[in-house]
């Protein structure tokens, strides 16, 4: 369902994490100008120091449908990109207000 290049999975660092570390926390560390990608269920942002945030926001649960990862997947070849910033890890998290990261797939 999800499609990681290759090439993406073996030079960059791939972060799963639960609410526990603040999304706050992350994006303090950003530089100005970030790239953005605002979709229906999911944000990308690749800040000035190459890291992309992707935030799940499905509510209630961020259950995993195929739009969804369809999403996932515009993210990724978004954080790909050959733009600047670049990235070259990826963290992702989730931004509802329960201490959920997924209920899985739907």
């Amino acid at each position: 369902l999800l499609s990681i290049p290759n090439h993406f999975t073996k030079k960059h660092s791939i972060l799963f994490h639960s609410r526990n570390l603040k999304l706050e926390t992350i994006m303090s560390h950003a530089s100005t100008q970030p790239r953005v990608l605002q979709l229906k269920y999911t944000t990308a942002t690749v800040r000035q120091d190459g890291v992309c945030i992707l935030e799940m926001h499905r509510e209630p649960a961020n259950t995993l449908n195929l739009e969804f990862w369809d999403e996932m997947n515009e993210c990724l070849a978004f954080a790909q990109a050959d733009q600047v910033p670049k990235s070259h890890s990826l963290v992702i998290c989730s931004t509802l207000s329960k201490p959920i990261f997924s209920a899985g797939n739907d």
